[in-house]
């Protein structure tokens, strides 16, 4: 996969995750983002937008929290 692919595919997860609702898949997405982040497949800095999506705007979100399976 190249670069712009990975952030696609995590762009892709989280979408899907947030809509879904699934605390699970939240987590497992976000653990994901780490993992990719970590290892160096990406830079931090390009998908900070998909960490606040998934933890702020959804997991740290009250409207939301409540929701969530």
């Amino acid at each position: 996969m190249t670069y712009d692919e990975i952030i696609a595919y995590l762009w892709k997860r989280a979408r899907y995750a947030v809509k879904s609702l699934s605390r699970d898949d939240i987590f497992e997405t976000h653990g994901a983002l780490k993992m990719a982040v970590n290892l160096g497949a990406v830079k931090w800095e390009d998908v900070r937008d998909i960490d606040q999506l998934l933890i702020r705007d959804t997991l740290n979100n009250p409207k939301v929290l409540h929701k969530l399976t």
